[in-house]
């Protein structure tokens, strides 16, 4: 009896997967896969996953990024390395808040803390509920977690890792408290960091205004801007010292202005007749005093003269004065409003002008504001406008499309203010941090690149909001002296004799405050941590978070991440920002960065545009494996990846390929009683095809090998793909298909299923980090019934070793010649109107210069081409038969049918009509028939007659007879079909044996 039960024919291969899920929950195959890597003391290979959002359902794009990270762990976990991978889960920040605001119907801060209690823990709750969720969605795609202990960010662990952190930044002294203007939401009234920016197109107000030079009489400073609201808070003009300007007359005023600009701005813009009066450079404009845009409307601006005698004069800036998105070359400066602007003639600069900052956090004008307090900005932008009309310096007001900063979250206008925040020195860093950079292997290579133009030029980071779901800002503070003190673990807080709260968030944690040497109290600041520092800590909080080390001064660099190219200002900056100012050095040792998820027009993916496609739709119709191959193989590094829904289907039609030929050794290996632990591989006598399909599986193994090490993942499923479908099914199994036939001996067949095993079970643990389901499939069905000893996984086998002695490049190479040579027979076929199954006399090849030698193929050549002979001639092709040429071969058909061809078309006719009718009427392979052939035509007859040797074994006819018609005890109880050759018809009759 044999050892294996033929593989059913017609299954889902989502029935696999959901099946092949079970098996591993229920054999515990993860953790003996961990266990096994505990006991053997496997190197530990770290990985840490970058932690998506708990804010609801995955997307393609997530779903996308746990599968190829699924294909580098699974592989990496067969090469003897200790691969434990906790899934992770971003669960603080503006994302959750926004979206309980809205749960709970909260329009303002103020909402939020009147009971602060209620919020966190509707933001947690949230956070809880959806991981959950989500887990078991990534858990369906067939991914390698440890899902039943995710690590979440916000677990007390975790947010010690982080306090950590901002110890080590401050003892580095990288960390410090500043003012300074900062991007911020008047919405969520919080300052957001650079990474948190996004761009879109708006369009706002584009002003020209001239502004009085002092002591001048009709002489003006002519300026542009596209934010009025910001001119109240005006203090300086800024110009290149290097560009040349001139003095303009215009009607009867002098107008300054860069000379390159003046046509454009004045004649095209203004339409107004200018004659420059002086020439000169930036640098002679230096200390020029003006009369500020709005004076009278807002009389506190004018009272920073007092405190700077640089305030509303021509200060001098190589660095922030450029004319290639035009303006004037004269630069209006309000250091309160704009991190350019502060840097050239802000308080810490060699100008050192205030930082005037008349706007609060919702973005209201303050009494401050003079005139326009208690207006919001935007609502301030006409006002003001008509107010310069009315001071008589508004040149122009048109409208200018432009991008503009937003709130990465809620989508409202960014709006820079000037407030004390806390910060990561990371421009003092810089250096070391492109240092660094290029220590990290990168795919693609240009991610390097690109993330080295974003570090290069970091602003400080601003790590504090001020909100209320998220890390709480380890930072103690003297109400009294202002004596400062980071805390970097709950351990020092207990050490100081106090009650830490088991819930380290708001607002527990802000009750703990302890009495200060000066006699004050020191009280926590109420902020707490941008998000991003949450993840970014993720190199040193995850292990301890998930019970798997204690000291986070253990850490070691990361050996690899993957993530997505809207990273390289996200997570890729936010790990390696934590570790440098925590470690001065990297965070990770290699980067895979992957595109974006767009649809079949390149389009991104958004409800808006009605063009969705969730992953559980995939999958309910093509089953994750097919999503698995089609979405890791379909793009390069680094590149977007479009969802094209007719390639996933032709991918699951590979996935058939794939399952049909496992089927189709399955099947050939039970009826034969076939058991390959009795047979040895190296001793027997391979044929050439053997050979071949050997050192393909070889070259296999390499190229996955090689692939995987330098993680040009998209290369794996293609490599895998074209050895399945083109070597393997198309060429390999359909040449050895008579070998294996029950015409065959014995000890023929068992060698051909022998070589078959070989490269079938090799294939099964090369296809296991791509296919998970179907490998485990394949794994329990065809190979560990013979092989009980081993593992109970087939991910618990060993990454396969390359037989270098197989690898025949010449061989290969051949039979990729030889391959050529039968589609362009085939062709010629086609052309001329011959069947495949019909025999054809011969063909002749005459090789041209640099062929390679074909002869011992030509056997091939026949079984493909169905010719009775191949011919390698030296001569020049006689020009009587169909002819065709590649690149090394002239290849001819020779199509003249003689009487012994038309005798074994009709055989074949015949044998292909009967082996159809065995399968409409559903036989088994294993079942024999007897049959009856009728033909009314003697001499064809007599011709069957002769072919019932060959085509009896066949079809499995135990008894085959010849006659001119249908006899009677041919009954109902016979199958019966026809066929019809050369206008003669042959009819034929069956039953089971």
């Amino acid at each position: 009896m044999s050892k294996i039960s033929e593989m059913p024919k017609h299954v889902k291969i989502q029935d696999i997967e959901t099946e092949m899920l079970k098996f591993w929950d229920d054999n515990k195959v993860f953790q003996e896969i961990w266990k096994r890597a505990e006991k053997k003391k496997y190197p530990d290979w770290k990985f840490i996953d970058g932690p998506p959002y708990t804010t609801g359902s995955i997307h393609l794009g997530t779903a996308w990024n746990k599968v190829l990270k699924d294909f580098v762990i699974r592989y990496k976990a067969m090469n003897g390395m200790h691969v434990r991978i906790n899934p992770g889960y971003d669960m603080h920040g503006l994302p959750i808040e926004v979206i309980v605001e809205k749960k709970l119907n909260i329009k303002n801060k103020k909402e939020i803390e009147a009971d602060i209690m209620k919020f966190t823990g509707e933001c947690k709750k949230f956070a809880l509920d959806n991981l959950w969720i989500m887990n078991e969605s990534f858990k369906r795609l067939g991914c390698f977690y440890d899902w039943d202990n995710p690590y979440m960010t916000i677990h007390n662990k975790y947010i010690e890792g982080i306090w950590w952190a901002l110890k080590k930044a401050w003892k580095n002294g990288y960390l410090y408290k500043g003012v300074r203007p900062l991007n911020t939401c008047p919405r969520c009234e919080t300052a957001l960091a650079k990474h948190e920016f996004e761009y879109y197109e708006v369009e706002d107000y584009a002003l020209f205004v001239k502004l009085k030079v002092k002591g001048k009489k009709n002489e003006y400073l002519t300026i542009f801007t596209t934010t009025p609201w910001t001119l109240p808070a005006n203090l300086a003009v800024m110009v290149n010292p290097e560009y040349e300007y001139i003095r303009a007359k215009v009607e009867n005023e002098v107008w300054i202005m860069s000379k390159n600009l003046a046509t454009s701005v004045i004649g095209g813009l203004l339409g107004k007749d200018f004659k420059v009066i002086e020439e000169f450079y930036g640098e002679k404009l230096e200390g020029t005093k003006y009369t500020p845009p709005l004076a009278k409307q807002v009389p506190k601006n004018m009272e920073f003269e007092k405190e700077s005698e640089n305030t509303h004069t021509v200060i001098l800036s190589e660095e922030y004065v450029t004319l290639d998105k035009g303006g004037t070359g004269l630069v209006h400066a309000a250091p309160g409003h704009g991190q350019e602007d502060f840097v050239a003639c802000g308080p810490q600069s060699k100008y050192a002008i205030p930082a005037f900052c008349p706007v609060n956090e919702k973005g209201v004008f303050t009494e401050d504001g003079g005139k326009y307090a208690g207006l919001y900005i935007k609502d301030a932008d006409p006002v003001i406008i008509e107010d310069l009309k009315k001071n008589g310096i508004l040149l122009s007001d048109e409208r200018l499309k432009h991008e503009y900063a937003h709130c990465w979250r809620c989508k409202s206008p960014l709006i820079y203010r000037t407030i004390p925040q806390w910060f990561f020195k990371m421009s003092a860093l810089n250096d070391l941090m492109v240092e660094e950079n290029k220590k990290i292997f990168w795919q693609p290579e240009f991610a390097g690149r690109w993330f080295e133009n974003w570090i290069k030029n970091l602003w400080d980071w601003c790590i504090s909001r001020q909100r209320y779901w998220g890390t709480p800002l380890s930072i103690w503070e003297c109400d009294k002296c202002d004596d400062i003190e980071v805390i970097g673990s709950t351990k020092e807080l207990e050490d100081k004799g106090l009650n830490v709260p088991e819930d380290l968030h708001r607002p527990h944690i802000d009750g703990v405050t302890w009495k200060c040497k000066c006699g004050g109290t020191k009280k926590r600041i109420p902020d707490v941590l941008d998000v991003w520092l949450d993840s970014g800590s993720g190199e040193w909080s995850v292990y301890p978070s998930v019970g798997r080390e204690e000291n986070y001064d253990n850490w070691r660099i990361g050996d690899f991440i993957l993530e997505g190219k809207d990273q390289i200002r996200g997570w890729f900056n936010t790990l390696t920002s934590s570790s440098i100012v925590a470690t001065e050095h990297r965070a990770f040792n290699a980067c895979y960065m992957h595109g974006f998820v767009m649809d079949e027009q390149g389009r991104p993916m958004s409800k808006s545009l009605g063009n969705v496609t969730a992953p559980e739709e995939i999958i309910e119709e093509h089953g994750s494996e097919s999503f698995r191959m089609y979405s890791v193989k379909s793009t390069a590094p680094g590149e977007d990846l479009k969802i094209v829904r007719s390639e996933i289907r032709d991918q699951h039609r590979a996935l058939d390929i794939l399952y049909n030929t496992f089927v189709f050794a399955s099947t050939f290996m039970a009826l034969d009683d076939f058991d390959p632990t009795k047979i040895s591989l190296k001793k027997l006598d391979l044929e050439v095809i053997d050979k071949w399909i050997l050192s393909r599986l070889n070259s296999l193994t390499k190229n996955l090998t090689g692939a995987f090490e330098v993680y040009n993942l998209p290369k794996i499923p293609k490599f895998t793909q074209k050895f399945f479908i083109d070597d393997l099914s198309r060429w390999y199994i359909r040449i050895i298909r008579p070998r294996i036939g029950k015409s065959a001996k014995k000890e023929v067949r068992h060698a051909a299923l022998r070589v078959l095993f070989e490269v079938l079970s090799r294939l099964t643990t090369l296809l296991a980090p791509q296919v998970p389901f179907l490998a485990e499939r394949f794994y329990q069905g065809l190979v560990r019934p013979f092989y009980p000893k081993l593992p109970k996984s087939v991910h618990m086998l060993e990454w396969p070793k390359v037989e270098d002695s197989r690898i025949d490049p010449e061989l290969e190479g051949a039979m990729e010649q030889v391959q050529r040579i039968v589609e362009v027979l085939l062709s010629i076929r086609q052309e001329q109107g011959i069947k495949t199954r019909y025999p054809c006399l011969r063909a002749v090849i005459k090789p041209k210069k640099d062929a390679p030698k074909i002869e011992h193929l030509n056997a091939v050549i026949e079984n493909q081409a169905n010719v009775k002979k191949v011919e390698i001639s030296k001569k020049k092709i006689a020009k009587d038969m169909p002819f065709k040429e590649t690149a090394f071969f002239d290849i001819a058909l020779d199509t003249t049918v003689t009487e012994e061809l038309k005798a074994e078309r009709l055989s074949r006719e015949l044998t292909r009509s009967i082996q159809q009718a065995r399968k409409k009427n559903k036989f088994q392979i294993k079942e024999q028939i007897e049959i009856v052939v009728t033909c009314s035509d003697a001499n064809t007859l007599e011709t069957l007659k002769t072919f019932e040797t060959t085509v009896g074994p066949i079809i499995g006819a135990t008894k085959m007879e010849f006659m001119a018609k249908k006899p009677k005890r041919v009954d109902k109880s016979f199958f019966q079909g026809k066929v019809k050759y050369d206008e003669v018809l042959v009819e034929f009759y069956f039953k089971r044996a």
